[in-house]
């Protein structure tokens, strides 16, 4: 509901500004995440939407072309909090 669409607001920016501050104190130009950190957090997320009702046979505006569902966050808000709480500079590559 709205107050979930809310909480999960609140986590991102959260997260923002954490990798704000971070990158700010050890002066980088630039991060990018690493493609292990991104492809691991993918597989996942779609591992767990593909036994969802999200992807259960149908077509909607929640998939690509190719099927793939880009739009849903497949679990409780509270464990998307618990995965963005705490920003890494371990998952980027810093320049």
């Amino acid at each position: 509901g709205h107050n979930s669409i809310l909480y999960m607001l609140e986590s991102q920016i959260h997260y923002i500004l954490s990798a704000t501050q971070a990158v700010t104190q050890q002066q980088c130009k630039a991060i990018n995440i690493k493609d292990e950190t991104q492809n691991r957090f993918n597989k996942v997320v779609q591992e767990k939407l593909n036994s969802s009702v999200w992807n259960d046979g149908c077509t909607s505006w929640y998939k690509t072309k190719s099927g793939k569902n880009t739009a849903n966050w497949p679990s409780f808000t509270f464990q998307y909090r618990k995965l963005s709480k705490q920003f890494s500079m371990n998952d980027y590559e810093i320049t």
